[in-house]
C-alpha cells in the first residue's frame, strides 16, 4: 500500500496531501492488546492454514465479542479458519486484489456459519470505501476452491503456461498477444510475477486439495519448479522475468 501511494503520488487522485492524510491514519503495533477496541479486523498474513488459525485464535481472545474477523485469503477455507474461534458466525472472507489501491473488486465469502447480518455489514463497509476514481466493488461469492476470480483466472494462466511449455510461443509474445488481442492490462507472465509465484503455488495447491484432485484440465509443472528454486517474481527480483 505504501509503495502504491508513493508511485501514484504524482497523480491528482493520490496527491501529496492525500498521501499524508492516509499515512496519518495508519498505526502499527506488535501487541495483540491493541485490538481490544476494534469493530472489524482484516487479516492478510501468509497463505498458510495453520498460521491463519493461530492468528484467528489470538484475535478471538484479543478483540471485543462483537468484532467481525475477516480473512484476505486467496483460496483457504473460511469455515476451517473460523473453527479456531468461538465466534464462527462473525468470521468471513474479504478477498482484496493486488494492488487494492487500483483494483476495486473485493470478494465477500461467507463461511458455512457466517450470519447474514455480518455479510450485510461487511458489504456496506466495502461499498463505503470509495474515492472518485476507484470505488470498491463487493461481490458475494460462495465458499469454493479458488472462490470466483482465481477459479477463472488460474484456468487462463494455466493455459498460458501450457502454451509456453509446448513451445506455441515465447513468454514475451504470449504476454504481448494477450494484451494486444484480449485487452488484458498485463500479460499472464507479467501478472504472475506481480501476484508472486509463491502465492500462486499455494493457491493452486489448496484449490487442488479442496477439489479432491487437479482443478486444471492441463496440469503444468513450471510454477512448481519456479517455487522450489526461489523464483517468486518481483518480490525476489526474478520470476518469469528479471527485475532490478
Amino acid at each position: 500500500m505504501l509503495l502504491g501511494l508513493k508511485r501514484r503520488s504524482n497523480k491528482p487522485v493520490y496527491d501529496e496531501s492525500a498521501k499524508k492524510a492516509v499515512l496519518s491514519r495508519i498505526k502499527t503495533t506488535l501487541s495483540w492488546k491493541d485490538f481490544n477496541d476494534v469493530d472489524l479486523v482484516i487479516e492478510a498474513i501468509v497463505e498458510n492454514m495453520e498460521a491463519k488459525k493461530e492468528a484467528f485464535k489470538m484475535l478471538d481472545q484479543s478483540t471485543p465479542k462483537h468484532a467481525v474477523l475477516a480473512t484476505n485469503t486467496s483460496s483457504l477455507s473460511i469455515t476451517e479458519i473460523a473453527s479456531a474461534t468461538k465466534r464462527r458466525d462473525k468470521v468471513i472472507g474479504l478477498h482484496f486484489f493486488n494492488p487494492p489501491i487500483t483494483l476495486p473488486l473485493v470478494e465477500v465469502i461467507p463461511s458455512l456459519e457466517t450470519s447474514e447480518e455480518v455479510v450485510n455489514d461487511v458489504v456496506d463497509f466495502i461499498s463505503s470505501i470509495r474515492n472518485h476514481r476507484y470505488p470498491m466493488q463487493p461481490v458475494r461469492v460462495k465458499e469454493a476452491p479458488g472462490f470466483l476470480v482465481n477459479r477463472v483466472l488460474f484456468s487462463m494462466l494455466n493455459e498460458a503456461f501450457a502454451c509456453y511449455e509446448e513451445g506455441v510461443a515465447s513468454m514475451r509474445d504470449i504476454d504481448i498477444a494477450m494484451k494486444a488481442g484480449a485487452g488484458m492490462p498485463m500479460g499472464p507472465f507479467e501478472l504472475s510475477d506481480l501476484i508472486g509465484i509463491d502465492v500462486m503455488y499455494h493457491i493452486t495447491k489448496e484449490m487442488n486439495r479442496m477439489n479432491g484432485g487437479n482443478v486444471m484440465q492441463r496440469p503444468v509443472q513450471i510454477i512448481n519448479k519456479m517455487y522450489h528454486t526461489g523464483r517468486w517474481g518481483r518480490k525476489t527480483g526474478k520470476g518469469f522475468y528479471e527485475y532490478r
